[in-house]
């Protein structure tokens, strides 16, 4: 009877524990269950986060079937733009690193609290994908520095669409006060501009340095060129309407700035122009007292000015000089038959897309 007794017992004991571990692997895996899938809806949410603070930074804008359809966000803006002084777009040919680099070393660390940021291309000039060694590492640096845009417009010498696509994708995201758009290869005084800008007239201001030649040629080079935001807004409501394009960005900008009464011409004689002499430069105790911007500054260069330019100690101290112009009486009506060479095409509406195939992709000037 006993020995029934304990054989029972065991029995029941058994089953319970045969229960209670059943119970607690069910209970595990249910845990695991639901660890598997808290975890997948973070990862997702994070990304769409992520995602959305890239879409109001760097991120490129969607492939623009036409200059009004280009990006879908808010009717082609986004929710809120942040309010800064000046948005500087830097043109950079593609395998130009070296000078985005001294660039990021020098001049770009003074800009505090405004955008400054590199744009290349990620198209050939007929709209196609860059090959994947060019484009690969475009993707990997704009990751890295998360100060790249790659640009959806024709690559190649289509300087003044590329102009207008990134005037589109800066006026999307903020809303500035002026617009400058420059080469990879200048040396800015970006202090200095930046205690300047409050100083000059929002009213038309085309500001850069005026080429006087040929005649019918009179504008300000693409290099280096400021305009106001009420010059940009009407280049942006016109784009699809009465925009001509043109090759060269430079050429296309005066045809726009033609058509637009009242504008205020500031040929700045601070912007140097000529390729740099770094030994002429580097005899200034302050060159910064002297210019603006230095054109043809590579990247040794670069380094040199940017050393020479924080030598001095003392604080620095710059007057605001007059707007002048130095064409005098010369008309400024834009005649394209004036230039001759590579510098010749015939303009055409911006509203169409033109293209001209002048070169594969803008490789930039040696340096």
């Amino acid at each position: 009877m006993i020995k029934q007794f304990w054989q029972s017992q065991n029995k029941s004991m058994t089953s319970t524990t045969n229960f209670k571990c059943c119970s607690n692997l069910f209970v595990a895996i249910l845990l695991l269950n639901i660890v598997v899938i808290i975890t997948a809806a973070y990862i997702l949410v994070a990304y769409h986060l992520n995602r959305e603070t890239w879409n109001s930074s760097v991120e490129p804008a969607p492939v623009a079937t036409g200059l009004t359809n280009w990006t879908t966000k808010t009717g082609g803006h986004f929710a809120s733009k942040k309010k800064v002084m000046i948005f500087v777009g830097i043109m950079s040919a593609p395998r130009l690193i070296s000078r985005r680099n001294a660039l990021r070393k020098s001049w770009l660390t003074q800009c505090i609290g405004i955008p400054c940021l590199f744009f290349s291309d990620s198209q050939d000039m007929h709209g196609n994908k860059l090959p994947d060694n060019i484009h690969v590492p475009l993707q990997q640096e704009q990751l890295l520095h998360k100060d790249l845009i790659l640009a959806q417009s024709p690559g190649g010498i289509n300087f003044a669409r590329r102009y207008l696509w990134m005037l589109n994708w800066a006026n999307a995201r903020y809303q500035f006060e002026y617009f400058l758009r420059i080469d990879d290869d200048y040396f800015v005084c970006m202090d200095r501009l930046l205690l300047e800008l409050p100083h000059r007239s929002r009213d038309k201001l085309y500001w850069g340095y005026v080429h006087c030649s040929p005649p019918g040629g009179v504008r300000v080079d693409e290099g280096f060129v400021i305009v106001s935001n009420d010059l940009a807004q009407t280049f942006l409501r016109e784009q699809n309407k009465t925009l001509m394009c043109h090759a060269y960005g430079d050429q296309a900008m005066i045809m726009w700035i033609n058509n637009i009464p009242g504008v205020t011409y500031f040929g700045d004689p601070r912007v140097h122009h000529a390729v740099v002499n770094r030994n002429k430069i580097l005899q200034y105790k302050d060159f910064c007292e002297n210019f603006l911007a230095l054109h043809g500054s590579y990247p040794a260069d670069v380094d040199l000015f940017w050393k020479h330019y924080l030598s001095k100690t003392t604080k620095k101290k710059y007057t605001i000089p007059p707007v002048t112009y130095p064409c005098g009486t010369m008309s400024k009506t834009f005649n394209y038959r004036s230039f001759g060479g590579m510098y010749h095409a015939k303009p055409r509406p911006c509203r169409e897309n033109p293209i001209w195939n002048i070169g594969e992709f803008y490789g930039g000037r040696n340096g």
